[in-house]
């Protein structure tokens, strides 16, 4: 007997006397009070009861295991790796402290700030993935870990003192001595996720000759973010053979050696790079 059979034709409401023919009448009234859909779908094998006539989980196993229901290869695999589940429910997981702790005591300083940088960029690109929809790039992700640990490799390596810096005043354009130009750059986070770059070329007059911008896929440092901006304008300059330039930026001051250690952080994040050897 299908479901159908217990249905009348019209579809308006189950065949109470079929109902009584084959139900008990105590549990009549339940099954009558059960919604029909309004539109007609073909009966299916859903859930086989077992040779006893008992519903249960192993005889769901045993309906899912057969050809017509077993859409994917891995299907059996789940049901095993459950009963794995199961099995080891019982035991303490390793809580992700204790691993934390076990590298620590296992890695060396350095290797494990890498540890944690990686962590770190790892989860911060999967969560870009999962609430802004930013497509999942294993490269992009190894640039923002060695951004990260070549920028605190190059801080603990030029130690600086500087004097504190004034407030930050506005001030007017200076205009650069006779016969050279000014490159001006600076740097700006775009998003979470990037950072900007621009700058430009400004003759004595303050007209300016040429600009660039360039958006970056990583979340730079300030001050890496000025040495990078400062060595594109440079090679802006470069590729327009101008040679007898003045280089001003926001935070991007100091003695020629504080500002070749500031050029050295962005050596690596270019492909065409210009030399510190060279006069700034």
């Amino acid at each position: 007997m299908k479901v159908k059979e217990l249905i009348l034709d019209d579809f308006s409401g189950l065949n109470i006397p079929k109902l009584q023919q084959y139900l008990h009448p105590s549990d009549i009234p339940y099954v009558s009070s059960i919604p029909l859909a309004r539109n007609p779908y073909p009966d299916r094998m859903i859930w086989h009861h077992s040779k006893q006539g008992e519903y249960s989980v192993k005889s769901g196993r045993s309906l899912s295991s057969r050809p017509k229901f077993l859409p994917l290869d891995g299907v059996l695999a789940v049901w095993r790796l459950g009963g794995f589940l199961w099995d080891i429910s019982d035991q303490d997981p390793l809580h992700p402290l204790d691993w934390l702790v076990s590298s620590k005591q296992q890695l060396r300083h350095d290797r494990f700030l890498t540890f944690l940088v990686t962590l770190w960029c790892i989860w911060r690109h999967r969560l870009d993935y999962r609430h802004n929809q930013v497509v999942l790039d294993p490269l992009r992700t190894h640039h923002m870990i060695q951004c990260y640990m070549e920028s605190s490799a190059v801080e603990t390596t030029f130690p600086l003192t500087q004097p504190p810096l004034p407030p930050l005043l506005h001030r007017r354009w200076e205009k650069p001595p006779a016969g050279f130009l000014k490159l001006n750059f600076d740097n700006g986070r775009c998003n979470p996720t990037g950072t900007g770059l621009g700058g430009l070329i400004r003759d004595s007059q303050g007209e300016c000759l040429a600009w660039f911008s360039y958006y970056h896929a990583s979340s730079l440092d300030p001050e890496l973010g000025e040495a990078l901006a400062a060595r594109k304008t440079l090679e802006l300059a470069l590729a327009m053979k101008i040679i007898r330039v003045i280089l001003e930026g926001d935070s991007f001051t100091g003695s020629r050696q504080q500002i070749i250690g500031k050029l050295f952080l962005a050596r690596n994040h270019h492909s065409r790079l210009y030399s510190p050897d060279d006069s700034v």
